[in-house]
């Protein structure tokens, strides 16, 4: 068992947990793509309320995981080389799904591209580019202001004032709530401030504190589920929004998240060897180096699957075994991404700043 490096053992816990996260990502998108949301029952709302977690906690370690020292020695190339790793590939799926989207008979025209290209609309994952984008530029920026308690408190309020505003059509956002880097900005400078505490060699809490987190978060799961079927269940009866039920940027999810990301900054400080040199915790590490590849890839391989399998047959849509078939494309979509991203870093990988971000 590994006791002796503690960032390397911190280090091996965090790719595990990136792992997890982008293996609820293809959850959720294999079960949105495999089921009417006219059938969505309780079940699947619950089941969604556990697996909303992935995007809250990718925008934490992108905050957690600046380097402050870099970023203070040369903050317009920390900057450039950030928006250059995300640009080039999300620049070729971008290019990827509008030629799959031209080869399925979409007609195409320049303002559709151009909004799906900024927007990150093309497809439904493409989003936390632009997003995340918004937020490296303002890193300068957070990571002082960060340190400030009022600060903090007003991200998270603001991300929770826009999960609000997702409610109700009573108050129209001009772009998707999603792509907006302020609807997720609470994550990111809570990983930004988790960081910094980390970084002082300050402890994020006592033992007594982690354990009253963990049951928060407990409580905050429950009460989402509870919620979201309620809300289900009468849109079924008068009409309303059936698809926010099972969202991710609603108020309730987003205090549930926000508990997560604490409980796993404090666990953090006492994971041991013994859980990171684990069969099933080495393979989710594997999975987290690979997870921003297989988050782009995952929705075209998908859409592959999609046609390959005919519905009613017993791993398409409307399959006699909808558990089974779901689970199934999963562990497809899974095993083929990461094929892919395993695959494209050989055959592209060549010398120089872009090619590392190729």
């Amino acid at each position: 068992m590994r006791t002796g490096n503690i960032e390397s053992i911190e280090s091996d816990y965090w790719w595990g947990i990136r792992g997890i996260c982008i293996m609820a990502v293809c959850g959720i998108h294999v079960t949105a793509s495999w089921n009417d949301l006219l059938r969505v029952g309780l079940g699947m709302v619950v089941f969604r309320q556990l697996i909303n977690f992935p995007v809250a906690v990718f925008v934490f370690l992108a905050g957690y995981f600046v380097d402050e020292a870099k970023l203070r020695a040369d903050r317009r190339g920390w900057v450039l080389s950030r928006c250059r790793r995300l640009l080039v590939p999300y620049l070729f799926l971008w290019l990827a799904t509008v030629a799959w989207n031209y080869g399925m008979g979409n007609r195409l025209n320049w303002k559709g591209l151009l909004a799906g290209f900024l927007l990150g609309s093309s497809e439904v994952q493409l989003y936390y580019v632009p997003m995340l984008l918004q937020l490296i530029l303002l890193t300068p920026l957070l990571v002082r202001w960060a340190r400030h308690r009022a600060f903090r408190i007003g991200a998270v309020s603001l991300s929770l004032l826009i999960a609000a505003t997702n409610l109700t059509e009573a108050v129209s956002l001009p772009v998707p709530a999603g792509f907006l880097g302020c609807t997720w900005g609470g994550f990111y400078v809570c990983g930004l401030y988790a960081r910094q505490v980390r970084g002082a060699g300050q402890e994020p809490g006592k033992k007594r504190r982690a354990v009253l987190l963990c049951r928060a978060f407990v409580s905050l799961a429950a009460a989402a589920a509870a919620a979201a079927a309620a809300l289900c269940f009468y849109a079924k009866v008068v009409g309303g929004q059936k698809g926010y039920a099972i969202g991710q940027i609603r108020p309730l999810n987003f205090l549930y998240l926000l508990f997560l990301v604490e409980v796993l900054s404090v666990y953090a400080t006492r994971v041991t060897g013994q859980l990171v040199e684990s069969g099933v915790w080495i393979l989710f590490g594997k999975l987290g180096r690979a997870s921003f590849g297989i988050y782009l890839i995952h929705m075209l391989v998908l859409r592959v699957c999609e046609r390959l399998l005919p519905d009613g047959s017993l791993l398409g849509k409307g399959s006699g075994f909808p558990v089974l078939a779901q689970v199934s494309v999963w562990g497809l979509v899974l095993f083929f991404s990461y094929g892919l991203v395993l695959g494209s870093r050989r055959l592209l990988a060549f010398p120089g700043k872009y090619g590392k971000a190729v």
